[in-house]
């Protein structure tokens, strides 16, 4: 993801406060998920684990799942719509 958001800023192209934010966010969202199944191993497991905490760490994966999403699909169809703002005018056309 880290690639991700560096290839949007390498594009050079604005990006909404909350856009930028939302990828950052899903960015260690995402990468801490992975250390809290590494660190409780019950909530790897196929057979999903019940009590308070198991319940907490699902609703933290949808919405880091949901923030993440939200955030990098955004930026790329920002992207795709400014290719269309930079268009050749009609005068490069004619030449």
């Amino acid at each position: 993801m880290s690639r991700g958001i560096l290839g949007f800023y390498a594009a050079r192209i604005p990006l909404h406060w909350t856009v930028r934010w939302a990828m950052v966010i899903g960015a260690f969202g995402n990468s801490s998920l992975f250390l809290m199944q590494a660190i409780f191993p019950v909530l790897d497991s196929p057979v999903p684990a019940e009590g308070l905490f198991p319940m907490i760490f699902r609703l933290y994966v949808f919405g880091s799942i949901l923030t993440t999403t939200y955030g990098f699909w955004a930026a790329a169809i920002t992207v795709f719509w400014s290719t269309f703002r930079h268009a050749p005018s009609d005068s490069f056309l004619k030449k």
